[in-house]
């Protein structure tokens, strides 16, 4: 069984009339109850155990890589998440297949021009940053959170309902992408999702229209009731040029006013000044939310701080130190708040300790690393400390142009590939990179309970306390 696939679903009873009898929903993980249920949820933490710290230095400078598997949630994260699956669930309750409605989308779905769902337009969310900050990360885990990828059916209340739900379809806009591109992206990821050749054909003819594609996506969402598309990287878009960019949007459009399905968008802020350029896209592409995942501004920040707390307790170095201001500070001084920008510092700086015998890493350590090994990061850096708007407006590509150099330093070079592997192993279990069936590399959970640390990041006392019960 593929391990993004659940063959046995259980179901649950919704009190909600609307929910009432609806196999689609019913298969799905109840909301959480609280703020706090719902952070640990999205919780991502990697495995550690203290007496890892005794082994062998060559097998202990594997280990920090593991951190880049770290996600804790805060506020905008749990109203991001609580925001998804409202969507979802609004979405599933006009497509239940047990009913009328339900039953004549199903007949229609390969008409073109017919709908699926209601009179009104499905609803389309943007969540934007800067790139490093997690938006990614948080869209893999609100996935993971929601339930498996693909759930089989085969019978529901004693009655025989045969019927394959996939929950969500998470795809990236590739360079310079087409509208026939993106859509047969999807038509793909459908077929190695539900491991079968049912619909990435479907796309290889050359006089399809625009309206073809709707169609065959139709065909797609309505057969197997997906959840919800989720389009990342859609910066993407800026480089299609100005037509192929009108194109991607039309194609856009007609997905959310005729499949009746929530599209969820993930783009730095260069995605959100293409869209800019014209009000109206700027609004019909945001109308189901505009979620901006903003840096914190001071290492003062108490979202920051607990951040901070958090990750400083996964110490592969034989003598770890308290978290102290002065670490606090320089890790807010080397990062300005981008938390994959201080992830990779802190794993450069335990391997540094672990191979230079050390064994220890202090706020000494994390500026010699970071002055001598993140040397392309430093413009960034320095813009971001002055607020520079001239240099934050190239701010994308300035991004992926310090990561690639990164790469080419040893230590941060060995980090990115187990890093992609992590990633991709991660993506797999989810059922979003199925390119290739790798060996889980780590648990989603750590071997602790995550009780304590949720109560820390999203409990009664400091900055948690302002925290809205979105979920209750």
């Amino acid at each position: 069984m593929a391990e993004w696939t659940d063959n046995s679903p259980q179901y649950h009873d919704y009190p909600v009339e609307e929910f009432r009898d609806n196999p689609l929903i019913a298969c799905l993980r109840p909301p959480p109850g609280s703020v706090k249920e719902a952070g640990r949820r999205l919780f991502r933490l990697p495995r550690f155990k203290e007496s890892e710290r005794d082994l062998d230095s060559k097998f202990r400078g594997l280990l920090p890589v593991r951190l880049t598997q770290f996600f804790v949630a805060n506020r905008s994260h749990v109203e991001i998440f609580a925001h998804v699956q409202r969507q979802i669930l609004a979405g599933y309750t006009l497509r239940n297949p047990l009913g009328r409605d339900g039953q004549e989308l199903l007949h229609k779905a390969g008409f073109p021009g017919s709908r699926i769902g209601p009179l009104n337009p499905s609803t389309i969310s943007f969540v934007t940053g800067l790139s490093g900050q997690g938006k990614s990360a948080l869209m893999r885990a609100i996935m993971g959170a929601l339930g498996p990828a693909v759930i089989r059916h085969s019978n529901f209340k004693g009655m025989p309902f045969t019927e394959t739900q996939i929950l969500y379809l998470m795809r990236n806009v590739p360079d310079q992408c087409g509208p026939k591109a993106l859509a047969k992206a999807f038509g793909d990821h459908a077929d190695e999702m539900l491991q079968e050749r049912l619909y990435g054909t479907l796309f290889a003819c050359r006089s399809m229209t625009r309206t073809d594609y709707v169609a065959t996506l139709r065909r797609i969402v309505a057969n197997h009731h997906v959840g919800a598309l989720v389009l990342d990287e859609f910066q993407n878009l800026s480089l299609a040029g100005t037509v192929g960019q009108q194109e991607l949007i039309a194609l856009l459009v007609n997905i959310r006013d005729e499949l009746g399905v929530p599209i969820i968008l993930v783009g730095t802020y260069k995605a959100v000044d293409v869209l800019t350029g014209s009000a109206s896209t700027a609004r019909r592409l945001s109308e189901g939310g505009f979620h901006d995942l903003k840096r914190p501004m001071s290492a003062d920040d108490e979202d920051w701080r607990v951040f901070c707390e958090i990750v400083w307790n996964y110490q592969w170095v034989r003598h770890p130190l308290d978290l102290s201001e002065d670490i606090c500070a320089v890790l807010y001084e080397c990062s300005q708040g981008i938390t994959g920008i201080l992830l990779t510092e802190f794993i450069a700086a335990q391997i540094e300790a672990i191979d230079s015998g050390a064994e220890r890493v202090d706020a000494d350590l994390l500026r010699k690393v970071y002055c001598r090994r993140f040397e392309p990061l430093h413009k960034i850096i320095d813009a971001l400390r002055r607020n520079e708007e001239v240099v934050l407006n190239r701010y994308d590509d300035l991004y992926i142009k310090a990561s690639s150099q990164l790469k080419q330093d040893q230590l941060l070079g060995r980090v990115d590939v187990m890093k992609g592997q992590m990633i991709r192993a991660q993506e797999n279990q989810l059922g979003i990179d199925l390119s290739t069936v790798r060996e889980r590399n780590i648990p989603l959970y750590p071997d602790r309970t995550t009780e304590e640390l949720a109560a820390k990041v999203l409990g009664s006392s400091g900055s948690s306390s302002a925290l809205p019960d979105v979920l209750s």
